[in-house]
């Protein structure tokens, strides 16, 4: 593992490091907490990828939730560490339980190993144990691990989180740009989501950081709306300007289709288990976040107007 000289962590301030700081949240979390005078340092496997956060001076540190040695070092003089490496769908080798339960497994040893008092795991809403979907079953699982860890921790439950580089709200404005026509997934069962733009989402995650009170508890953060994956769709179209046609697509094809090609799964456009999540009911009535933060969440049709003025 390598550190790289510089960033905002002079060796006097509490330091936070983030895992997966390169990622989308990772990004979006890094710029909000820096916008604060907070000093950070950044997990990335891929130095390349890192300029963004040395922009945001932020000190980058290499290494890999699935290296143990690596995580060491990156953990030297952290006083609070934010997990937030995650996988959306399995590959070949990186499956759910490689790289979110042993992945988290390596970080919460380092955690122990080093010193560190205070972890946070970003988990997803519909994360339980009994859940058809094996996304929701892992991040349970690693949710149990953090709690019995004897770390102080929280564990934050995020909805899906809407903005630019979001890979939903990227993929689909590509294409309501280049067709007239929309396919539609229509499941026979379909769950809903509380989706929140990313901006909204990382200045809960900032205040809850900072809230002594917040420590042990477990938080849902989510918007307003309840909506399908169908009026999500909705929405971005109406950001950009666009008004397509739809062309329904049969769920339970897909659910069939994808159930009995799960062995090749990482070839399709679609995984069963992604079907699973979207069958999935992610909406919640809990706003316990509200005692330590006053952000109210954007409605989506305007934080998506806002993100997407400049693309149509």
């Amino acid at each position: 593992m390598q550190r790289e000289q510089g960033g905002a962590c002079d060796g006097t301030s509490t330091v936070i490091l983030l895992t997966g700081a390169s990622g989308y949240v990772g990004r979006h979390l890094a710029a909000e907490l820096r916008s604060r005078g907070l000093a950070v340092r950044g997990l990335v496997r891929n130095p390349r990828r890192a300029e963004p956060l040395r922009r945001l001076d932020v000190e980058v540190a290499t290494g890999d939730v699935l290296r143990p040695a690596s995580l060491g070092l990156a953990c030297d003089g952290i006083d609070t560490v934010v997990h937030l490496v995650g996988l959306l769908r399995e590959g070949w080798r990186d499956t759910f339980q490689r790289v979110v339960v042993e992945g988290s497994r390596n970080v919460i040893m380092a955690c122990q190993a080093r010193g560190v008092t205070r972890l946070v795991y970003v988990s997803a809403l519909g994360a339980a144990m009994d859940s058809p979907s094996r996304y929701f079953a892992t991040k349970a699982t690693v949710e149990g691990l953090v709690r019995d860890s004897g770390l102080t921790y929280q564990i934050w439950r995020p909805s899906l989180m809407l903005g630019r580089g979001e890979k939903l709200t990227d993929d689909l404005s590509r294409l309501l740009r280049r067709s007239p026509v929309m396919p539609v997934l229509r499941l026979p069962e379909e769950g809903r989501m509380q989706p929140l733009m990313v901006t909204d989402a990382v200045e809960i995650m900032a205040d809850l950081l900072s809230a002594d009170g917040a420590w042990g508890h477990t938080f849902a953060i989510a918007g307003r709306e309840q909506l399908t994956l169908a009026e999500i769709t909705d929405k971005i179209a109406a950001a950009l300007g666009r008004r397509p046609m739809h062309l329904p697509v049969s769920g339970r094809s897909v659910q069939l289709a994808a159930r009995l090609l799960e062995p090749v799964s990482p070839l399709l456009p679609v995984s069963a288990d992604q079907l699973r999540m979207l069958a999935t009911d992610g909406t919640t009535t809990d706003t316990h976040y509200t005692q330590y933060s006053r952000v109210v969440p954007r409605p989506v049709a305007d934080g998506l107007a806002e993100v997407l003025r400049n693309t149509k």
